[in-house]
């Protein structure tokens, strides 16, 4: 759907996401046993615009709805898809991604954005832990072998007709054992 569609629609920054975007990344995982694994990733992501959600009388969260899907480079197989939301809440200025998994767990991200509208698309980090407050983390424990995401950190850059981004996940495998995954990615959109 276009913004056109939805009256008042202003998604402040984050307009510059919109659309349909391809690229390539690179996910490292370390594993327990100090295991590293590296791969390429392809990555399709198309952002569309969302109607515009009353969170209270006089507050609302304009929003951009996102599906992404990667797969091995080499391979083709499916690696990873996730869906959710990109928010402005222009009252606060606040931005937020709110991606959900299929794998029973669910981020809430926050970034303050204090400088737009001076810069049109702002470098934004997006932070979360789990159960604290504005930005969170929920995840339904599916057994003892079930990692369980602890920490959230992205940051996003749009330049023209590239996107990029870096995300680094904290997991927690089992008592006492918490490890770094990263990904990094650059798309570009399609026309």
């Amino acid at each position: 759907m276009s913004a056109s569609t939805f009256p008042n629609y202003d998604i402040g920054p984050l307009q510059g996401l919109l659309g349909h975007w391809r690229g390539k990344g690179r996910d490292v995982a370390f594993l327990p046993g100090g295991v590293k694994v590296e791969s390429e990733y392809l990555e399709e992501s198309l952002i569309t615009a969302a109607p515009v959600m009353r969170l209270s009388h006089t507050k609302y969260v304009h929003a951009a709805a996102y599906e992404s899907k990667l797969v091995d480079a080499n391979s083709g197989e499916p690696l990873h898809h996730e869906s959710g939301y990109w928010a402005w809440v222009p009252d606060v200025k606040k931005a937020l991604r709110i991606i959900a998994l299929g794998r029973a767990l669910g981020v809430v991200a926050s970034c303050d954005v204090v400088s737009w509208p001076a810069i049109a698309f702002p470098r934004l980090k997006f932070d979360a832990t789990i159960a604290t407050s504005p930005s969170s983390i929920a995840t339904v424990i599916l057994g003892p072998d079930v990692p369980v995401m602890e920490e959230f950190n992205c940051v996003v850059e749009i330049s023209g007709n590239t996107l990029t981004y870096s995300q680094v996940t904290r997991v927690r495998f089992g008592p006492g054992a918490t490890l770094e995954h990263t990904d990094a990615a650059v798309l570009w959109r399609q026309p």
